[in-house]
C-alpha cells in the first residue's frame, strides 16, 4: 500500500503529536524545580552555618577574655586580703621613677602623664598615660618601657601605640598597676 504525499504528511504530523504526548516533559520540569529548590536550601544552609560559626567564635573569644579577667580579678582580690607585703602596696612616687628611667634610657623627660584610678573596693588600678612622646630612636623608647615594667613591682603596659612620623616616632603608652588604697 502506497501513501500519497498528503497522507504521508498527515501521518508524520500525527506521529510527531503522539511523540510529544509520550515525552515526560512534566516530570523533567518538576525534577528541575525540585533540584532548584534543593540548591537554594543548600546555599541558605551553608550561609546559616557560616553565620552560626562566626557567632560561636565571637562567643568563645568573649568567654576566654571573661575567664581571663575573672582569673585576674580573683588574683587581685586574694592578694588584697594579704598582710601588706605584696606587690599591691602603693609604690612611692611612681611618676618620678618613670621619669628617671626615661632619662636613663636616653629619652627627654616626658610630659606629665594623665593619672587615673579605676576599680572598686580597696584595690584600684592606677594608670599613667604618656601621650605623644617623640623620639628618633625607637629602641630607646622600648628600653624605657621595659625598664619601667621591670623596676616598678606590679607595673604593666596597658596600652601602647607607636606611630611612625617622617623624622621620628610618636609613642603613646599607658602604664598600669594595681594598688591597695587606704
Amino acid at each position: 500500500m502506497s501513501l500519497s504525499p498528503e497522507d504521508r504528511d498527515e501521518l508524520a504530523t500525527a506521529a510527531a503529536i503522539a511523540e510529544r504526548r509520550n515525552r515526560p516533559r512534566g516530570l523533567v520540569i518538576f525534577s528541575g524545580i525540585v533540584a532548584g529548590i534543593a540548591l537554594i536550601a543548600l546555599i541558605w544552609s551553608a550561609l546559616s552555618l557560616n553565620a552560626a560559626q562566626g557567632a560561636q567564635d565571637k562567643q568563645l573569644e568573649l568567654l576566654t577574655k571573661t575567664q581571663s579577667l575573672a582569673a585576674r580579678w580573683e588574683g587581685v582580690q586574694s592578694a588584697g586580703q594579704g598582710d601588706g607585703s605584696d606587690i599591691f602596696v602603693p609604690y612611692p612616687s611612681p611618676r618620678t621613677k618613670i621619669e628617671e628611667l626615661a632619662t636613663a634610657a636616653g629619652i627627654d623627660k616626658p610630659a606629665l602623664p594623665d593619672r587615673s584610678l579605676e576599680g572598686q573596693g580597696t584595690i584600684k588600678m592606677v594608670q599613667f598615660k604618656y601621650n605623644n612622646i617623640r623620639e628618633n630612636d625607637i629602641a630607646k623608647v622600648m628600653r624605657w618601657i621595659e625598664s619601667v615594667v621591670q623596676e616598678i613591682p606590679g607595673m604593666f603596659v596597658e596600652q601602647l601605640r607607636i606611630d611612625p612620623q617622617p623624622n621620628n616616632w610618636n609613642v603613646s603608652v599607658t602604664f598600669s598597676r594595681w594598688e591597695r588604697q587606704t
